[in-house]
């Protein structure tokens, strides 16, 4: 298995090339928009990790604070502007956060949010039998803030002719890195590989980005092989039915996974004109299906993660940010294909009457 630390070589390397200063990407980054304190924007960041680490800093609570700030958005940094892979930065934040936990400077995160009777009611009533022999993975997150989705979820599935053997929720592991917990993370991931293949499990069909970037993308860099098929449910649907949509990718499906495109496949305009002085690399549209250009430039509402009580307040500035943003845009229908930032913009009243969780538009 892969030493995914910062004694590993490849991934000192990796951090020696972050820390490299990239300012101009500053008016793309959510963390320094909303606090408009350079250590909040990634190189600082990074530097700040990076001294730690070769001892020449102190670690301490400050640094530890700006460490754990960050909501992983992978704005502005090196890979947006210089075309280099999305992870790197990603990883580098993970390995920095485990850093000072180690020093037991790390704040402390909550565990899973407890699954409640109400959607539990919702899953089992929306899948009343398991008897076929894909699994559909949905991960805590999901479970909980999109509970009222999982009947739309269950009909497109049997739309397609798809039955599952089980629903979750999985412990992906997923929240343990963004947090730096790696051990525990890798753990984790470790059990559900296990579990699956305990299961029988050939196949999988990940509802959410969290799930298909763990049992894809960390399994290969951490040496986890396995022989599960993974298919994103984005690739059974024939098209998303919106009307006048803006879409919501989030970090995970758009950056780190790069299904922007596919996005854009699903929510074709049969006509389309653009509306000009929006902001750069995010146009918008006059269109039937779709009002915004699906990209990785496009603003993160929140953090993809279950986050601490005081930090979720760095969160929610960025929510209000990109909120008002899109409060700018005319549209009819605001899909959002994150379930933290789905929460968040349920938690607000934000357009609740346009508001739609992806599932309940797939077809």
């Amino acid at each position: 298995m892969t030493d995914f630390s910062f004694n590993n070589p490849r991934y000192m390397d990796i951090l020696n090339r972050q820390v490299i200063s990239m300012d101009q990407g500053a008016c793309y980054n959510p963390e320094f928009l909303v606090s408009r304190n350079m250590h909040d924007y990634p190189s600082r960041m990074m530097q700040i990790a990076r001294a730690v680490w070769l001892g020449q800093l102190e670690a301490s609570k400050y640094g530890a604070d700006v460490v754990f700030g960050s909501i992983l958005s992978g704005q502005g940094e090196r890979w947006q502007n210089f075309g280099e892979t999305p992870h790197h930065y990603l990883w580098c934040q993970m390995i920095s956060r485990a850093m000072f936990a180690e020093r037991s400077l790390a704040p402390e995160f909550p565990v899973f949010l407890q699954e409640n009777a109400k959607s539990d009611e919702k899953w089992s009533r929306a899948f009343p039998s398991l008897d076929g022999d894909t699994t559909l993975l949905i991960d805590h997150a999901s479970y909980i803030y999109a509970a009222d989705s999982a009947s739309a979820l269950a009909a497109f599935l049997s739309r397609k002719g798809i039955r599952t053997s089980g629903y979750g929720p999985y412990d992906t592991g997923w929240q343990e890195l963004a947090t730096g917990q790696l051990s525990l993370g890798i753990e984790r991931l470790q059990l559900l590989l296990a579990r699956l293949a305990s299961e029988g499990t050939r196949r999988v069909i990940t509802a959410s980005a969290e799930g298909h970037y763990m049992l894809t993308v960390m399994a290969e860099e951490l040496g986890l092989t396995h022989d599960i098929e993974v298919v994103n449910i984005l690739n059974i649907a024939d098209r998303m039915d919106t009307k006048q949509a803006y879409v919501y990718g989030g970090g995970l499906y758009t950056r780190y996974l790069g299904l922007a495109e596919r996005l854009m496949q699903l929510t074709p305009n049969t006509q389309e004109l653009p509306i000009a002085n929006y902001w750069e690399f995010q146009p918008i549209y006059d269109g039937d299906a779709r009002v915004n250009k699906i990209n990785k430039w496009t603003p993160p509402l929140c953090a993809e993660f279950f986050d601490t009580p005081e930090k979720s307040v760095f969160s929610e500035r960025i929510f209000e940010m990109t909120a008002s943003r899109i409060a700018e845009i005319p549209h009819s229908q605001l899909v959002i294909m994150d379930a933290h930032a789905y929460s968040m913009a349920i938690r607000y009243q934000f357009e609740k009457n346009k508001l739609m969780f992806y599932w309940d538009v797939l077809r």
